[in-house]
């Protein structure tokens, strides 16, 4: 039998995975509360990510009202303890992370993937004003010192995914690399 899973890790270590969004007219109305919610969020993914804390959310998450899920199958996620189907048993504590910081590289290679999948037209691709105005870093790095963390000192960074590599510093480039290597 051929293993045909793959953790979404291996495709790109440290992606994006789960957001908090709000409109710009609710935060306008809302500043303190937006500021608290970012800052409950950015506590508790910093909790979340050291290991010794996993089997306990995992307890927490398993209720009804969170996950309704199996505390085996929770803890098998957020601790990386689990069977891979083939028989054998595999150990990845760093299978899930918990990393609160919005990397503006991130928005630059979404706002790519928009591009190369015509969902945004080129020209409307401005990406550093997109990742300016949608991965609010300059605030998630204020709240992570607040709470004692330490933020990245840079504001994006080169990703590197399983088949290729991202630069932040010229995504036209890169949708333009994969259109002409895999089409559309």
């Amino acid at each position: 039998m051929k293993d045909v899973s793959m953790l979404t890790k291996e495709l790109w270590d440290g992606h994006p995975c789960c957001a908090f969004a709000a409109s710009q007219s609710w935060i306008d109305v809302n500043p303190n509360t937006f500021r608290a919610v970012n800052k409950a969020i950015i506590d508790a993914a910093g909790y979340a990510n050291d290991a010794v804390n996993r089997k306990q959310i995992a307890g927490a998450l398993i209720e009804r009202k969170y996950l309704n899920q199996p505390l085996p199958v929770v803890e098998a996620v957020l601790t990386g303890e689990f069977e891979d189907g083939l028989g054998n048993t595999q150990n990845v504590p760093d299978r899930i992370g918990f990393d609160p910081y919005p990397w503006k590289s991130f928005a630059k290679w979404i706002s790519s993937q928009l591009v190369r999948w015509d969902l945004m037209p080129a020209d409307k691709a401005k990406y550093d004003q997109i990742a300016q105005d949608i991965f609010l870093t300059d605030l998630a790095a204020e709240l992570q010192k607040d709470l004692g963390q330490t933020p990245p000192a840079q504001l994006e960074r080169k990703e590197t995914l399983k088949f290729d590599s991202f630069d932040p510093k010229d995504p036209a480039a890169y949708v333009n690399a994969q259109v002409k290597q895999f089409g559309k």
